[in-house]
């Protein structure tokens, strides 16, 4: 949520891409239809024998695609975000070795957000592997917030489900079916700290803070696909709780995913460098003068709707 608002809010699940989750039979003709021209390559299905004989997603196309970064650092209503340029250097530097385009946005507004999500919808990816869009901001369970949000306000501020998801289902996006859409959100859910507990099996950082002066952040014929496939969602944090981030080397979460993904990215499976992020994450504790938030912990988590394995293999040639 904001970092300088601590009333409590309303709560706002964010299910997957829903809309109308069923396709029925008419619902299918017609996509096959529009998508047919489209489906041999963005099914084409990649057999790896390492990933258990499971297809996995083309990366035979001319780019990687692009890489929507929307970074939120000064705010009107809300307290500032320091530290996340370091967010930004990290994001660079891993997605541009994994072949993304990357395309950055500053401190914007959440009209100019909404203008710039529905822009990348209606573009024409179908020289693209996939599409990933990343929030760098404050934000609540189900809202982004843009630099001219209020707090509690949801008319200032960015809903991830009908304002993000949903422009990116297979009918409003012809070119992205079956490929995968991939969101990250570091932001907080909610107003909660997450405790620490000892493992059952168990043998300094300076972080954000929800409070002002400190800086918790605020998650049969042709073939066919279901329109809401193919998304992956992965948030810095649980739904209700708060996200942290190191007012100098940027936030737990998006430096340790970058750092895998510089690793591991063209030769694992997304879900096990996930898993793997989760892990490095969940074992940090916070440390800060903010008693409330010290010794607290993270876990961040995902929604996938992907139907193949993803794996950024390396292109033939880098961008092109």
């Amino acid at each position: 949520m904001s970092e300088t608002d601590t009333r409590p809010t309303r709560a706002r699940g964010t299910p997957p891409p829903s809309g109308n989750q069923s396709v029925d039979a008419a619902q299918g003709d017609q996509l096959a239809n529009n998508f047919g021209k489209l489906l041999p390559s963005a099914l084409d299905q990649e057999s790896n024998d390492a990933f258990g004989g499971l297809p996995t997603y083309s990366t035979s196309h001319r780019f990687r695609g692009q890489a929507l970064i929307f970074n939120n650092e000064t705010f009107q209503h809300m307290a500032n975000r320091p530290g996340t340029q370091r967010d930004v250097v990290h994001l660079r530097k891993c997605l541009t070795k994994l072949g993304f385009d990357i395309n950055l946005k500053n401190d914007a507004t959440h009209a100019e957000m909404k203008q710039k999500i529905a822009k990348a919808a209606s573009e024409d990816h179908e020289d693209a592997d996939c599409f990933l869009c990343v929030f760098l901001s404050h934000g609540d369970d189900g809202v982004i917030y843009g630099k001219d949000s209020k707090a509690n306000r949801e008319s200032t501020a960015v809903r991830l489900q009908e304002d993000v998801f949903d422009k990116f289902r297979g009918e409003n996006c012809a070119t992205l079916v079956g490929k995968p859409k991939i969101f990250i959100i570091q932001a907080c859910r909610g107003m909660d700290y997450e405790k620490g507990v000892i493992e059952a099996d168990s043998a300094g950082d300076s972080v954000d803070s929800h409070t002002i002066g400190s800086d918790i952040e605020e998650e049969g014929g042709k073939p066919t696909v279901p329109s809401g496939a193919d998304f992956i969602i992965c948030y810095s944090t649980s739904q209700g709780f708060f996200s942290f981030r190191n007012n100098e080397d940027g936030s737990w979460y998006i430096t340790e995913l970058c750092k895998q993904l510089n690793e591991f990215g063209q030769e694992e499976e997304m879900n096990t460098i996930l898993t793997r992020v989760h892990n490095k994450v969940s074992q940090r504790s916070s440390k800060s003068k903010n008693l409330e938030a010290c010794g607290k912990k993270q876990m961040p988590c995902y929604i996938s709707m992907l139907t193949k394995q993803l794996v950024f293999k390396p292109k033939a040639k880098k961008g092109y």
